[in-house]
């Protein structure tokens, strides 16, 4: 297992196949309790992870590695509807993504065929720093706000990044990740003191599912961003 830890922290890639399960791959490699298979996508050192995966019993066959290692994420079933990667976005792209589109901008964010990577777990703080209240309609937000969402964006999934996930996920060696609740802004917070402004936190329902919000940082219509 430790070799294929040094592989996959000296290389950079977009996904893995866990257990028959497509996982987003922001830093560190995550493992499940029905391990099968692990492959990391489209990195040029793909024949030397299956092998040292092999090595180490995590493979225990390789039907035909060749066609396997030439098998884009584009053509894979459990990737190709994903949308681009929430990280590697630039502004011109969100502010294109979300210019074509009526729905409200948190179901937007939400949904992985538009953009990968942003989960319930960080919505709520990614809206917030961006001063967006959920219900917005996506087109409507003017180019500051969009270029504000992007760095919230940024700013809302890199702490989680940086401390190696949430603390209910489990890298390779079965250390959980260091993001916890007091890493957390504003979601599920219901009832405390934002910390923006001291209003309290509230819980409203936003479609089929709950936001957690500041009324007065996250105006229905306009605000100012908290990310310079």
């Amino acid at each position: 297992m430790a070799a294929l830890q040094r592989l996959l922290d000296h290389y950079e890639g977009r996904a893995v196949i866990i257990g028959g399960i497509a996982a987003s791959l922001l830093g560190t490699p995550r493992l499940t309790a029905d391990l099968d298979a692990l492959v990391l996508l489209s990195i040029d050192a793909l024949p030397e992870l299956l092998a040292t995966a092999k090595a180490e019993g995590l493979i225990e066959r390789i039907s035909n590695p060749e066609a396997f290692a030439r098998r884009e994420t584009t053509s894979h079933a459990m990737t190709a509807s994903l949308g681009p990667n929430a990280l590697e976005l630039t502004p011109d792209d969100l502010r294109a993504l979300l210019a074509s589109r009526r729905g409200r901008v948190k179901s937007i964010l939400l949904d992985q065929s538009v953009i990968a990577g942003i989960g319930n777990a960080y919505i709520h703080d990614i809206l917030f720093l961006a001063r967006v209240h959920p219900l917005r309609i996506a087109n409507s937000l003017s180019s500051e706000e969009v270029e504000a969402l992007w760095r919230a964006i940024r700013a809302g999934l890199q702490p989680s990044i940086d401390k190696g996930g949430a603390f209910y996920e489990k890298d390779l060696h079965g250390r959980p990740g260091g993001f916890t609740m007091d890493d957390v802004l504003i979601g599920y917070k219901e009832g405390q003191s934002c910390p923006a402004c001291g209003a309290p936190i509230e819980k409203s329902k936003t479609g089929s599912t709950s936001s957690f919000i500041c009324a007065r940082c996250q105006p229905a219509r306009g605000g100012g961003s908290a990310v310079e």
